[in-house]
């Protein structure tokens, strides 16, 4: 990981566990903007792991102990970083026009 503080590498390493669940691998391709959408539209199907009502309220929390979010930062030598929450949310919103733009 790249530097980060207690709380958000909490959140990091929560959110890999997630991803060796669902899927076998650490960093799943866009397992942050994954997750992050459940947190916003609630439980559902992941991989092989259901993404509870409980999950959620962990990655919130974890999210607002850090106040931020975690994203896999392929220029920073390929590492988990954490963004601001104002930040990540400018970053999803632009993911998802994107996305929607395919």
């Amino acid at each position: 990981m790249c530097q980060m503080t207690e709380e958000s590498e909490d959140l990091a390493t929560y959110m890999s566990e997630l991803s060796e669940l669902a899927f076998c691998a650490s960093w799943m391709d866009s397992l942050e903007y994954t997750l992050w959408c459940f947190t916003r539209h609630g439980p559902g199907q992941y991989g092989l792991l259901e993404i509870t009502t409980e999950i959620i309220a962990k990655l919130n929390a974890l999210s607002e102990a850090c106040g931020g979010w975690i994203w896999w930062d392929e220029n920073a030598d390929e590492c988990e970083t954490w963004v601001s929450l104002e930040k990540w949310e400018e970053m999803y919103q632009k993911e998802m026009q994107w996305e929607e733009s395919k």
